[in-house]
């Protein structure tokens, strides 16, 4: 398969270039997988989501028993969070794009989708960074620094 997308992408990288002049235009391949990422992202981002929500539900109960939250679980909530505005704007910026395309007479735009194409590719791994982080195998509870060496010596 990767072959095929090779040969393809050699191609039609040639034939792109010939209508759009654009150097960008010769990485073809990222533009031929961006739905392809597109979607891997789209699926990623709902699971990590799904985490992000159980870890939130994890921490309300412990700081509703009066328990202390761990930084890190505080410190990767707050990643997903700015990741998950990263990803809207970036759907947002190819939305509008899409949108621009439909209304342009050039049907070929490889130089931009060549760019949504990496984009897309540096925040699926960032997903899968954020979702292999979120999935903490110890407590979320931070018990702190253990009995100091005073309080023996006085109890």
């Amino acid at each position: 398969m990767d072959l095929v997308l090779s040969i393809l992408g050699s191609v039609a990288s040639e034939a792109c270039c010939l209508f759009c002049f654009s150097i960008d235009c010769c990485n073809i391949g990222n533009t031929l997988r961006f739905n392809s990422k597109r979607k891997a992202l789209e699926e990623e981002t709902e699971d990590l989501v799904e985490l992000r929500d159980k870890v939130k539900h994890e921490v309300e109960t412990c700081e509703g028993d009066g328990e202390s939250v761990k930084t890190q679980v505080k410190e990767w909530l707050g990643e997903v969070e700015t990741f998950m505005v990263e990803v809207k704007s970036l759907e947002t910026n190819i939305k509008d794009y899409e949108r621009r395309q439909h209304q342009s007479r050039c049907s070929c735009h490889c130089s931009q989708r060549c760019k949504f194409s990496k984009e897309v590719g540096v925040l699926l791994k960032e997903v899968r960074r954020l979702t292999c982080t979120g999935s903490f195998n110890t407590s979320m509870v931070d018990h702190g620094p253990g009995p100091s060496t005073e309080d023996k010596a006085t109890g």
